[in-house]
């Protein structure tokens, strides 16, 4: 019986095929591995990665390696066997044999939280002689004892008690799970005396006697138990309760075989310490894996990665069928000028497909999975056609090629027939029509092929539509013709009417089509591949409405559709795109899931009659069976972020764990935050890349994050939003992202109660101030009118002085000019009674010189008070307005004889100045204002105050008629005051601008 299960493993092998997608990923020490030789790999509960390594405890996390030593102490064995408890302790043994888990030396207890050790005796608080350690469904620790006794741990209570008593020798614990427990009693150390089931109830359910032979270890599958059974030279697969078993010959490294169950599959694994053997349920091989190095152990995960503990390293494998057939790829990334980039493709029979790439038309025999280029045609210039675009099995069984012509081709006899002749223009699209077939070409429009009379046909009224357009698929419906063209989707009726139809109605540019399928689920329906998603056409009712519900599909470009039994189909430039019957996405196929490359071609797309579907990319041929795929939404891991810690002037302020929300809420002070990012979608062998952007920033672009660490400094006030993306196997379609909103407190002067306070204080200090303000005047007006008072006297004494000359003055010269004046006005009106001009002009110059007598007159007498050398201006405070007011009072009779008005600012102007000469300088120009000023006119004087003691008088009037203005426009001796004004700091400018006069006093 054993050599005939011999040779049956060996023809098996002989015929065992690569059903399998391996993708292999290594740890060693240059990953921070402390030794080669690999014991055994655990993952508790919580997915955490454990490799047992000598004495030392490896964890795997995020692509990285930390360890440390679970005792001080170095054995050469190691420990080689791990269990967890239900409270998550995890209890590491170490065996006789370092390969064994059993026979046990010494075992220790390892908090994987607060990365404590402690022994197994202080842990239960009793010592035992350990023989095996299994842990079942619930978390409770099973022990086989070294004199024949099973215990049960209870880690929750820290209770321990006696379940079995068998016997007197070691009990070896095999297995504890759904179907009870299985163990040996042990002979020796490689030879065990039997095996005993044990059913849930604890009754014996089997019991076998071993003779001399040994069992490795016992795994559950769906419906069996089965043990790996070790036996002289032969080493068994035996069912526990089946006859089934299969037989291998042992070999010098028997010793590290295993025996694994993959629940994904449904393959039995047998680790023959270089190699990978699977079985289905009925021992038939399917496939096999050889290495170059020793597996010591093989631990599966929940995502079906094989962890292989060897003596070089950790090897991580992950097995997955191949539901992508895949050919003419090159696996050379650097040369990709020797891609095959693919174009139109058909399937000429079962076995063989022909592809249009750049480097030939390829024949491909998908039973053998061989290839074979055919030869080249020749276009009308002679020229070799290297990159055939189109492609037509047509109803008599003719295969047609189109280029810039188009050609048949008889595969028997490699001889090319051309049909038609193009010149330079290119065929994109072919299609059976009538008796012939449509062309649809590249910016000419359409043409139509009779193969019987070997004619064709230009559409010439569509040559209009099509001058900037490529057609690139047809659809025939009876006398219909429905176009996926360049520029839209078009139906062509009777061959003469053409009706375009709109997709988006707000938008002026529709999107570009590029196939048109007609849909076997939706009757009279057609679906269109465009450049902005997927649609459906109602052959009825002529309405276009978008295919599923989600808007991201209407943004994206894809180039094929077709529906099968399980979806809807579509390729794109980013992968091939799977969604259900209702439009939901189910997932994108890229690179990481098989495919040839992400980015597939325009027109290399088909569905056989069969349902298989073929995508044709830059880089090769993909083809996959529809039913071979899952129809559920694929599963995807979500990017957390573990920690959130926050900073205040650059110190740590708060830290929050399990965050789970999308709003971060900050204080007023608190400026600078780093999260601490995690993801894990089991994807081992390759790199997950972090990437984010924020609002804020000035390049909207990704930014690549060096670590899983982001740290956001400066954060301002308000609301910032963040987006960070995980990229896995540089899949970016199917990246991850998460949005977080950081809402920071604003400044306080943004609050509303801010304002509130700050006027009720800014009204209290109003108050102080002006209670402060009326003290500090009314003390400064008792000073002032101390120093008049002194001043007064001052002046009096000086007076007295002068008041002999002053009298003089007012007898001798202004009286007689006085009455001079008054004589001066009787002559004049004589004058104007008798018409006498020259007395006229007389008596006009007497009248202006006896006025400037006057304004002499009241200058000398300024002057004589400021013949003193030490003389300052007096300077009081005086209102402006009050002056001005007064002087024009003076000038009453003669504004009234002119008709003039004059405009004085009403605001209260207070001013510092020596009161007297200002007034003596505003006299004179407002005098000159009014005298020069035309009738029934407005004077306009503006006062302003441009800083604290800085003013302006401007005085503006309309000039009666051209007249010179000398001296600033003051009176004759004013010159006499010039030293006088420049040490009261006081400016005169005048000008003339359009027809007015502008005076302007600056003190």
């Amino acid at each position: 019986m054993t050599i005939i299960f011999w040779f049956t493993i060996s023809l098996s092998v002989d015929a065992q095929s690569d059903v399998f997608r391996k993708i292999n990923k290594k740890l060693s020490p240059t990953d921070g591995l402390p030794n080669r030789h690999i014991n055994t790999t655990f993952i508790d509960n919580q997915n955490r990665i454990w490799f047992s390594v000598d004495n030392q405890l490896a964890k795997f996390a995020f692509g990285k390696i930390s360890s440390r030593a679970i005792v001080p102490d170095f054995s050469n064995r190691g420990f080689n066997s791990i269990v967890q408890d239900a409270t998550g302790n995890l209890w590491i043994s170490e065996s006789v044999e370092w390969y064994f888990p059993f026979n046990i030396v010494r075992t220790f207890i390892f908090n994987p939280i607060n990365l404590t050790t402690i022994s197994v005796d202080e842990y239960i608080g009793k010592k035992i002689g350990i023989h095996s350690i299994l842990s079942d469904n619930q978390g409770n620790i099973l022990i086989g004892t070294k004199d024949g006794k099973v215990l049960e741990f209870d880690a929750k209570q820290k209770k321990i008690i006696l379940k079995y008593k068998l016997d007197t020798h070691p009990i070896k614990l095999l297995y504890a799970g759904r179907k009870g427990m299985v163990l040996c009693v042990e002979k020796s150390q490689k030879l065990d005396e039997k095996l005993i089931h044990l059913d849930n109830s604890g009754k014996i359910a089997k019991e076998i006697l071993l003779k001399n032979s040994f069992i490795r270890t016992v795994v559950e599958t769906d419906s069996d138990l089965l043990m790996l059974h070790q036996y002289y030279d032969i080493t068994l697969i035996k069912s526990l309760y089946s006859s089934k078993q299969i037989a291998f010959k042992s070999v010098k490294d028997s010793y590290l075989w295993n025996l694994k169950y993959d629940k994904t599959f449904n393959l039995i694994i047998l680790n023959s310490s270089n190699s990978l053997q699977f079985y289905d349920s009925n021992f038939k091989i399917v496939d096999r894996e050889d290495f170059d190095f020793l597996i010591h152990d093989i631990f599966i995960d929940q995502s079906n990665n094989y962890f292989l503990s060897t003596n070089d390293g950790v090897h991580i494998l992950n097995f997955s069928k191949k539901n992508i057939l895949t050919f003419l790829k090159n696996k050379e990334l650097d040369k990709i000028n020797e891609n095959y980039s693919c174009r139109a493709i058909v399937r000429l029979n079962k076995d063989e497909i022909l592809v249009n790439t750049n480097k030939k038309r390829q024949l491909i025999n998908t039973n053998t999975n061989t290839v074979r280029s055919l030869h080249e045609f020749k276009n009308i210039s002679g020229d070799e056609n290297r990159f055939v675009l189109s492609i037509l099995k047509d109803k008599d069984g003719d295969l047609l090629f189109g280029e810039d012509g188009l050609v048949k081709t008889n595969l028997k006899t490699q001889k090319d027939e051309i049909l038609c002749n193009l010149d330079t223009t290119k065929i994109w699209s072919i299609k059976a029509y009538k008796d012939g077939v449509l062309l649809g070409l590249e910016r000419k429009g359409i043409i139509y092929y009779n193969k019987k009379t070997k004619k064709a046909r230009v559409f010439t009224k569509l040559s209009e539509f099509f001058n900037n357009s490529i057609v690139y698929d047809f659809f025939v419906d009876g006398s219909k013709i429905y176009i996926a063209a360049e520029n839209g989707f078009f139906e062509l009726i009777d061959e003469t009417k053409l009706q375009k139809y709109i997709f988006l109605a707000d938008e002026k540019i529709q999107p570009s089509c590029f196939h048109v399928y007609k849909d076997t689920k939706v009757q009279q329906s057609l679906m269109i591949a465009s450049s902005k998603g997927i649609w459906y056409f109602d052959l009825v009712s002529k309405i276009i409405r978008p295919f599923g519900k989600e808007s991201d599909v209407l943004s994206k470009k894809f180039l094929s559709v077709y529906r099968s039994k399980n979806g809807v189909w579509a390729s794109s430039e980013e992968g091939v795109w799977h969604f259900d019957e209702d439009g939901s996405l189910l997932k994108i196929y890229t690179e990481a899931d098989g495919l040839t490359s992400n980015e597939c071609n325009r027109l290399s797309h088909f569905q056989d009659e069969n349902g298989i579907l073929y995508f044709g990319g830059i880089n090769g041929l993909n083809i996959l069976n529809p039913l071979d795929f899952s129809k559920n939404i694929a599963k995807k891991y979500a990017l957390k972020i573990d920690t959130i810690k926050v900073y205040s002037a650059n110190k740590l302020k708060r830290i929050l764990t399990d965050y789970s929300g999308t709003t971060i809420h900050l204080g007023r002070y608190e400026e600078s935050i780093e999260f601490g990012l995690s993801y894990e979608d089991y994807k081992y062998e390759c790199q997950k890349k972090y990437y984010y952007r924020t609002d804020k920033s000035i390049n909207s672009d990704w930014q690549l994050l060096p670590e899983r660490q982001l740290i956001l400094d400066n954060i301002g006030q308000g609301s910032s939003n963040i987006e960070i993306k995980v990229v896995s196997c540089s899949d970016f379609l199917n990246a991850q992202i998460i949005k977080i909103t950081i809402i920071r407190q604003p400044p306080i002067y943004q609050e509303w109660y801010f304002w509130v306070c700050a006027l009720i204080f800014l009204g209290i200090v109003i108050w102080l101030a002006t209670v402060f303000s009326n003290h500090q005047l009314k003390k400064r007006n008792e000073l002032l009118q101390q120093k008049i008072d002194e001043q007064t006297l001052i002046l009096r004494e000086s007076l007295e002085l002068k008041e002999t000359i002053l009298s003089i003055l007012v007898h001798d010269v202004r009286y007689p000019v006085q009455s001079f004046y008054d004589i001066t006005r009787k002559l004049e009106y004589l004058i104007k009674k008798q018409d006498f001009d020259r007395l006229f002009l007389l008596g006009k110059e007497t009248e202006m010189k006896s006025r400037k007598v006057l304004w002499l007159i009241d200058e000398l007498v300024y002057w004589v008070k400021s013949t003193n050398k030490n003389w300052q201006a007096a300077k009081e405070e005086k209102v402006l307005n009050l002056i001005i007011t007064q002087i024009i009072e003076s000038y009453r009779e003669e504004l009234t004889q002119k008709n003039l008005k004059i405009e004085i600012g009403q605001h209260r102007v207070l001013a510092r100045i020596d009161a007297s000469l200002l007034v003596i300088v505003l006299r004179n120009l407002i005098f000159n204002a009014i005298i020069h000023s035309a009738f029934d006119s407005t004077i306009e004087i503006i006062i302003q105050q441009n800083s604290v003691d800085k003013f302006l008088i401007r005085i503006i009037n309309e000039v009666m008629e051209e007249v010179e203005i000398k001296d600033k426009g003051l009176g004759l001796g004013l010159s006499l005051l010039e030293p006088m004004l420049k040490k009261a700091e006081i400016y005169i400018e005048n000008q003339k601008k359009d027809g007015m006069y502008i005076a302007e006093v600056m003190f």
